[in-house]
């Protein structure tokens, strides 16, 4: 650690204080090390001795409440969401306590909690409840707004769109049904006025007549269709992609984000996602899952020598 820049550990803060790794403990020691610590709860707080793993941190940050059917059970969203997030947060963190170390500050401590890390992902719902004191929940395909839903997903020719209703999307939909030669069924002018929730919000019935017209257009054209005469619009709308979908699509195509990459072992080449963003003085290159130990005399060599 005496040579190292960063530190990262997900342990039990109560085991590695008894293993001496507590931050008091090694700043003395490494007093330009960045300490970064991830844990379902934080270091400090009522839960901070609180067992939990990325169900827990989908629930406790709010998310799972928001997610789902309102007469069934919340749901969590797929593939690990809270430890991914956690996980940007943590490098975020890092990168700030890096940067302040080079222009004069010693090692910090990062301390990053999963279900912070959850809430800084529901959007509006938090704005919400501070300035109108409009409570979210959960609508299925859409988000409850106080007295009316808000569909966010709507069937299609070929699967699904998501597209959210706001004042200044309504003249955009109706000059669009318009051109298409279909009966919008609803007055742009009048829905431009008025709030998606809070005072002077539709009601429920009023809601439902709409989504019955503008669900009524969304079928009857493709998703792709349906996306990039949208977007061209000005209209925020975007496809609900399978897997299927991401490995045809025109955009990641021309970015060359998949790759096809040999894995030790295996006969044929995985196909496999790139990189998230393109970086010119420290290029991240795409290669097989390392092998257990492969790196371990390279990484010991560079810290001062294999021990």
């Amino acid at each position: 650690l005496e040579s190292s820049d960063v530190l990262f550990e997900s342990g039990q803060r109560a085991r590695l204080d008894a293993l001496g790794f507590g931050w008091e403990q090694i700043s003395q020691r490494c007093p330009d090390l960045v300490y970064t610590t991830i844990s379902p709860f934080g270091l400090e707080g009522p839960r901070a001795s609180w067992l939990g793993g990325d169900l827990v941190a989908m629930a406790a940050g709010g998310l799972m409440y928001l997610c789902g059917d309102p007469d069934r059970a919340p749901l969590r969203v797929s593939v690990e969401q809270a430890s991914a997030q956690v996980g940007l947060q943590a490098m975020v963190g890092t990168l700030i306590a890096l940067r302040a170390r080079k222009v004069g500050a010693r090692g910090q401590r990062v301390d990053v909690s999963m279900q912070e890390a959850i809430s800084n992902t529901l959007g509006n719902s938090q704005a919400s409840f501070v300035m109108d004191g409009t409570i979210f929940k959960r609508a299925g395909g859409g988000r409850a707004t106080g007295g009316a839903d808000n569909r966010l997903v709507w069937a299609c020719a070929d699967g699904y769109v998501a597209w959210g209703r706001n004042p200044a999307s309504m003249g955009l939909l109706h000059q669009w049904m318009l051109d298409e030669g279909f009966d919008p069924g609803f007055d742009a002018a009048a829905w431009s006025q008025r709030p998606v929730a809070g005072p002077g919000a539709p009601t429920r019935e009023e809601t439902q007549a709409l989504d019955e017209r503008i669900a009524a257009f969304f079928l009857r054209y493709p998703k792709m269709y349906l996306y990039e005469e949208g977007q061209g619009r000005g209209a925020m709308m975007c496809p609900v992609s399978t897997v299927p979908d991401l490995m045809a699509n025109r955009q990641l195509d021309h970015r060359g984000f998949f790759h096809q990459v040999p894995q030790p072992g295996l006969p044929a080449p995985l196909t496999q996602p790139g990189t998230p963003f393109k970086m010119s003085a420290s290029p991240w290159t795409v290669g097989p899952s390392p092998q257990l130990g492969e790196h371990t005399t390279a990484v010991l060599t560079t810290s001062g020598g294999v021990r």
